[in-house]
């Protein structure tokens, strides 16, 4: 028996050893799920939507190539796209109502959708960004422009209560007839 007591307290030793090693394993255990906690109850405190600000918004592509540009110059908010060469292909804007505008390859204005005073109106234009062509729905009374090359109005005809047909010459001048 005497034997065995050596072993005993040997054994008794080595435990309180380790539990001495486990109080320190513990204290940083629990540490860690403070830590855990905490973190996990400054993430919840985050707001779901966040707001970002900026003057101007700027698109580029893997090139580095502006792509799109989202802007508000003196106030009025505009949306462009560019091609991969960086011309301006569309542009969607709000200035006295919204418009959408289309450009060529070469950056010229090729046709134009707005709001005038709330009535639709859309037109096209010559590669020297000349009025082509008018179509418009003003006062929900539609209407019909031609233009000739240098821009200036030729041919209009408008429905009203009676439809009109209208011709502008080159000294001013309108020759126009109703139809009943």
């Amino acid at each position: 028996m005497t034997q065995e007591m050596p072993d005993f307290q040997a054994l008794v030793g080595r435990l309180e050893k380790v539990e001495k090693q486990n109080q320190g394993l513990r204290r940083a255990v629990a540490a860690m799920a403070v830590l855990a906690v905490a973190a996990m109850a400054i993430g919840a405190a985050q707001p779901k939507n966040r707001t970002v600000e900026a003057e101007a918004f700027i698109l580029r592509d893997a090139e580095g190539q502006e792509r799109a540009k989202l802007v508000a110059p003196s106030g009025y908010p505009g949306f462009i796209l560019n091609d991969e060469n960086g011309t301006p292909r569309m542009r969607l804007s709000v200035v006295e109502g919204p418009s959408l505008s289309l450009y060529d390859r070469n950056g010229n204005l090729r046709s134009k959708l707005w709001l005038q005073d709330d009535d639709p109106v859309l037109f096209f234009y010559n590669s020297d960004e000349k009025n082509q062509l008018g179509i418009g729905a003003i006062k929900d009374e539609p209407s019909l422009f031609l233009f000739d090359k240098n821009g200036k109005p030729r041919i209009g005809l408008a429905m009203a209560e009676e439809a009109g047909l209208a011709f502008f010459k080159d000294d001013g001048k309108t020759i126009s007839y109703s139809i009943p």
